[in-house]
């Protein structure tokens, strides 16, 4: 028996709206947003379209029910992509931050540049990342972008801008997962630490720790912001790649033994607190043994940045241990950790533990260290299939105070793109 037709009008009406859907250069009818949404199994559901006279219909052998969800699933998901592709910027006291992200020196269009045909301009064999390249492509203002690769090419982790000069400019940063850790790290300190971002030049700094250090592209802004570093990376070569041909000066190499974290730590804690403002110290050791030698030292920093990865993408195991989250809360008791990892699902649709399983265990992994009273919370990042995965001793901050405190933030100057939306984007409580 043939299925009677659904009224999609009121869904045809929607959707040929022409009410800013992306730029569209034509509406597309609402047939063709069935021919997408109807893709699924035969076994499931057989589903046969027939055209008739009018264009608007299609004679569907499925039950009225389900073509109904159809329609709203499709409407939904659009309604979610115009929200999210023309999201409010925050402005406040006259200064519109949205307008930080159109100055910023790495905006979202210099893909082009830094993403473009590259020179090889250094190699070395690793035996933790199978070979270290950076690759330089020209800037339009006479410098030079720089990635750092690892496995012929095909990681991306870092990637830096150089002026003319081959000076490094810190306040360049391509990759905007490490914008959303800035942002959600600094306003979070702020509001759990009572105190205002301070200038580059006044206030008492901010101590960060960055487990991962890669290409420097984070230590290095933080340190042009004003704050003492301390930046951990365990692959020499990547740390000899930054010095060669990344812009980091060698003059921020600890003068301690390759490999001994507790050697490092050591040396971590007795420059903590005769430290200056803009100091980045680089330590070459296990990410997790300099935190769990560094909180039996007694350091603490405002802080932790976590950015690190196995082969796969993914943490490795001695930074989901109970051991290593644990000593990671006492280093940032009354602060925060800021974590990066990879995510297949797109912000549109929102991580949770049933779409993003891998993510789940990893939060779920590092939230355990900070007791029962502690808090994780994650935003996606716009540009890249990443999650940001913020952790506290204590209750996390509301989003609008969060936001709050970012534009305050702003207002010192020391960012170059818009942190206010980013604290929020796509925020979820784990």
């Amino acid at each position: 028996m043939q299925a009677e037709a659904p009224n999609i009008a009121p869904f045809r009406r929607w959707y040929t709206t022409p009410h800013n859907l992306h730029k569209c250069q034509q509406v597309q009818p609402i047939n063709s947003w069935h021919q997408h949404a109807c893709h699924f199994n035969a076994k499931t559901a057989a589903v046969n379209a027939h055209a008739t006279t009018n264009s608007w219909y299609r004679t569907f052998w499925l039950d009225k029910t389900v073509a109904f969800a159809l329609c709203a699933y499709s409407r939904q998901r659009l309604r979610h992509h115009v929200a999210w592709h023309y999201r409010p910027r925050a402005v406040k006291e006259g200064l519109d931050t949205s307008a930080l992200d159109k100055s910023d020196p790495a905006r979202e269009d210099t893909w082009r540049q830094w993403g473009g045909p590259a020179e090889q301009v250094f190699e070395r064999t690793s035996g933790i990342n199978d070979v270290v390249r950076v690759f330089a492509a020209p800037e339009e203002h006479g410098g030079s972008w720089r990635r750092l690769c690892f496995k012929e090419n095909s990681v991306w982790q870092s990637i830096a801008l150089l002026d003319a000069n081959g000076a490094l400019r810190p306040e360049a940063i391509a990759c905007g997962y490490i914008k959303s850790m800035i942002a959600v790290g600094i306003s979070t300190a702020t509001v759990l630490r009572k105190r205002a971002w301070p200038a580059r030049s006044q206030g008492v700094p901010f101590r960060a720790l960055c487990l991962g250090c890669g290409g420097g592209t984070l230590a290095a802004w933080l340190s042009q912001a004003g704050s003492i570093v301390d930046a951990v990376e365990i692959d020499p070569a990547v740390i000899q790649a930054s010095a060669v041909a990344m812009g980091l000066s060698t003059q921020h190499l600890a003068p301690v033994i390759t490999g001994d974290a507790i050697a490092c730590a050591t040396h971590a804690a007795r420059t903590s607190t005769s430290g200056k403002r803009g100091s980045l110290n680089i330590y070459c050791c296990d990410g997790a043994a300099f935190a769990w030698a560094a909180a039996m030292l007694g350091c603490n920093y405002e802080i932790v940045f976590i950015d690190v990865a196995d082969r796969n993408g993914d943490p490795p195991p001695q930074f989901l241990s109970l051991g290593f989250t644990s000593a990671l809360s006492k280093l940032c008791y009354n602060g925060c950790a800021v974590m990066n990892m990879l995510c297949v699902v797109p912000p549109l649709e929102g991580a949770n533990a049933i779409n993003a399983p891998s993510c789940a265990a990893i939060i779920e992994a590092v939230k355990a260290g900070f007791g029962q009273h502690g808090s994780a919370w994650s935003v996606h990042t716009r540009e890249c299939h990443n999650l940001v995965a913020a952790f506290t001793s204590s209750t996390a901050p509301d989003a609008a105070v969060l936001q709050s405190a970012a534009r305050e933030a702003a207002t010192t100057g020391a960012f170059d793109f818009d942190p206010v939306w980013r604290v929020n984007f796509w925020r979820r409580e784990w």
